[in-house]
């Protein structure tokens, strides 16, 4: 992912949120876009093929659009939009692959709002439907 920077401050404000996403991860070293990428993308391969895991594996996957979304706000309008416009492929995918459901994976306050929770898988996924509405139930 090849972000264009209009100036010095643009760098230091990706440098900065790539920081963060570090200390949330207790990481030992800074990632890069393409680090935080690669996740995502391999997720979105998989839920396309058929996700056969549980509702935690599901939601830990999920992180990893929360961290580049996280790294979207907080970097100036002009560097998030690039960051959108090189995900909108990954995320079209993943919304084809996934269907809107009543059993909503949209766990807490920090994730409410956050599209890719109100979405579940259209292959497999049974585990995770199951365990939505259990959680439902509760």
């Amino acid at each position: 992912m090849e972000i264009r920077f209009k100036s010095a401050d643009e760098r230091a404000a990706l440098d900065r949120a790539l920081e963060s996403a570090r200390l949330e991860w207790h990481w030992k070293r800074r990632p890069s876009l393409q680090t935080l990428e690669g996740p995502w993308r391999r997720f979105v391969l998989q839920v396309e093929q058929s996700f056969e895991e549980d509702l935690i594996e599901y939601e830990h996957q999920l992180s990893w659009r929360d961290t580049l979304q996280d790294i979207i706000d907080q970097v100036p309008f002009s560097i998030g939009q690039q960051i959108r416009e090189h995900l909108a492929r990954w995320d079209d995918r993943f919304r084809l692959a996934t269907a809107a459901g009543e059993e909503s994976v949209d766990i807490d306050e920090v994730h409410r709002g956050r599209w890719w929770y109100r979405r579940i898988p259209r292959r497999g996924g049974d585990l995770v439907k199951a365990e939505l509405r259990l959680r439902k139930r509760t």
